[in-house]
Formats: C-alpha cells, sequence, structure tokens
C-alpha cells in the first residue's frame, strides 16, 4: 500500500470516529434528557455524587436538582482493527 492510500485510509478512519463520538454523544444526550423528564434515575448518577470529604447528597435534593440539570457528554472512542478473523 503506498503512502497516498495510507493518509486517504488513515482520512477516512477519523471521519468515521468522529462520526460515531458524535452520534453517540447526541443518543446518550437524548436519553438522559428523557430520564430526567421522567424524573428517574436508573443509572444511578446521584449516588456519584458522593466525595471523599464530604456526605452523599441526599435524595430529596438530588430529585429537585436532577430534572433540571445540564448535561455535558464526551464520548472518545479508539477503534482497532479486527485481528485474526477467520473467514
Amino acid at each position: 500500500m503506498d503512502s497516498l492510500a495510507r493518509i486517504e485510509d488513515n482520512f477516512q478512519y477519523a471521519v468515521l470516529t468522529q462520526k460515531i463520538e458524535r452520534y453517540l454523544e447526541e443518543e446518550v444526550i437524548h436519553l438522559l434528557s428523557q430520564m430526567q423528564q421522567l424524573r428517574i434515575d436508573p443509572l444511578q448518577i446521584g449516588g456519584l455524587t458522593a466525595k471523599p470529604f464530604s456526605r452523599p447528597i441526599n435524595k430529596d435534593i438530588w430529585d429537585r436538582h436532577w430534572s433540571t440539570m445540564k448535561i455535558n457528554v464526551q464520548v472518545r472512542l479508539h477503534l482497532e482493527p479486527l485481528t485474526k478473523v477467520k473467514r
């Protein structure tokens, strides 16, 4: 494979990775927004608010804030080619 073909493959790889990342970010934000609208926390994100030197946030306070929290999602993928695939 010549160097120009490798550059093109790398470019296509980068474009594909970015598209997948954007798609996953949008879908996760949509899912979390639906959970906020329904005022549910099945992923138990509220349980992750505990810090080593502070008390966990209580359920009533969490429920009050969860539905209006701003959500930021960043997805970073590192895709690797399949190797040793039997055909």
